[in-house]
C-alpha cells in the first residue's frame, strides 16, 4: 500500500514519462471512477480526497492511463489510504 493521507489534504498526482512517441494525453480514476483528463503538459493532477465522492476512509485506488501520439495505452495504480 502507499502513503497515508488526511482527508483534506490536496493530493497533486505528477506523470513521469519516456517513450518513444510524444504523450497525448492522460486519464485519471479514483477506485474506478473517471474523473478526467488531462490533455497537455505536465500531465498533473490534483484532488482533496474529501471532495471526490468515491473516496473512502481507508484504502483507495488511483489509476492512470497514458497514451501517447499513436493510441498506445499504459496504466498504473497507485494505492494509498485516507484517514
Amino acid at each position: 500500500e502507499g502513503s497515508t493521507l488526511a482527508i483534506d489534504q490536496r493530493i497533486t498526482v505528477f506523470i513521469n514519462y519516456s517513450g518513444a512517441y510524444p504523450l497525448l494525453k492522460t486519464e485519471y480514476y479514483i477506485n474506478n471512477k473517471y474523473m478526467g483528463a488531462v490533455q497537455k503538459a505536465p500531465y498533473t493532477y490534483s484532488f482533496i480526497p474529501q471532495d471526490v465522492d468515491s473516496i473512502v476512509r481507508g484504502t483507495n485506488t488511483i489509476s492512470i492511463t497514458a497514451y501517447d501520439v499513436v493510441y498506445n495505452k499504459t496504466t498504473r495504480q497507485i494505492q494509498y489510504i485516507v484517514n
